[in-house]
């Protein structure tokens, strides 16, 4: 069975946009794994979707906030300034955990994780 993997960022949003595609592709028979941080899995999980734990080590305050406002993708890439160490070793355990799962599919509804393992390991 194929396996698909959907990225949420966390907010109604993006199940909103992610849960008819989702719903779709299992009835064509894909097996769907997702991730999502908030109460948005509440509805994802009606549907028998797996949610699944992607670990990593949590940010540490580097002196930005908690609250830092960002506009783009760039700009938030930015607030990891001086933290290189820290977004290596993050993002390479969301490689990790996608190599470890071997979707043939990712959806990335604003997951940097998802976006950057799906270009790294070169899955759609």
């Amino acid at each position: 069975m194929k396996k698909v993997f959907i990225g949420l960022s966390g907010g109604a949003g993006p199940m909103i946009r992610c849960l008819p595609i989702a719903i779709e592709l299992q009835r064509r028979g894909y097996e769907i794994y997702y991730y999502s941080r908030d109460y948005s899995s509440h509805y994802m999980d009606l549907y028998g979707f797996h949610q699944v734990p992607v670990t990593y080590p949590k940010r540490y305050d580097g002196g930005l906030g908690i609250t830092s406002k960002w506009i783009d993708l760039e700009h938030f890439a930015a607030t990891y300034e001086n933290e290189y160490e820290y977004f290596e070793m993050k993002y390479t355990c969301w490689i990790q955990f996608m190599k470890d799962l071997k979707p043939d599919l990712i959806f990335s509804d604003f997951s940097l994780g998802s976006s950057i393992s799906a270009i790294v390991l070169d899955i759609p």
